[in-house]
């Protein structure tokens, strides 16, 4: 198994393993800070999936195109690390909020 399937078994794995914890806990599914964790997991996934992996193979393609200093490579990686960063900002923001689980 590569690192790329231990990674979405992992993400998936929390994901059943946090249902199953609502489930067993009867929680709320209402609360905001389940709903914001729900949205924000799907969101971060669907970029993952729709946007990164995607780019990831233009990047490659683009390097052994262009070579891997060139302006297109650079853009590229450059609008992949702005993806990053709000992905990293936003998994930050799920998991302070599954800590404190503010109700609103």
């Amino acid at each position: 198994m590569d690192r790329y399937a231990r990674l979405h078994t992992g993400a998936l794995r929390t994901l059943v393993f946090g249902i199953a914890l609502m489930v067993e806990g009867d929680l709320d599914w209402g609360q905001f800070w389940v709903l914001f964790g729900l949205i924000g997991w799907v969101i971060a996934a669907v970029v993952g999936v729709g946007f990164v992996g995607p780019e990831l193979g233009r990047i490659d393609e683009a390097a052994r195109t262009h070579g891997p200093d060139s302006v297109e490579v650079g853009r590229r990686v450059r609008r992949l690390f702005m993806i990053f960063r709000f992905d990293t900002a936003l998994l930050m923001l799920i998991v302070i909020n599954m800590a404190a689980k503010p109700s609103f």
